[in-house]
């Protein structure tokens, strides 16, 4: 990017301010997207860490399945 603005600059196509602009503009961007990027990490990577997490820990497991089948044919 810089490089193609330097271009410009040099065929007096925009002015060095001009440039100077573009350039503190790119930068700007670059750590808004990198922002985004982090927050959208956190909020749908871990949350979906978190939710499998969870689902996981409400599973039951064979032992707990079979001691729930018992249970239940007991008190009938």
């Amino acid at each position: 990017m810089n490089a193609r603005i330097d271009c410009l600059i040099r065929e007096h196509k925009i002015t060095p301010e001009a440039g100077t602009s573009l350039i503190n503009d790119s930068t700007y961007m670059y750590e808004i997207k990198k922002h985004l990027v982090m927050m959208a990490e956190t909020l749908f990577v871990q949350q979906e860490e978190k939710i499998s997490q969870a689902q996981r820990e409400l599973i039951l497991d064979d032992n707990e399945l079979v001691r729930n089948k018992h249970e239940t044919t007991s008190r009938y």
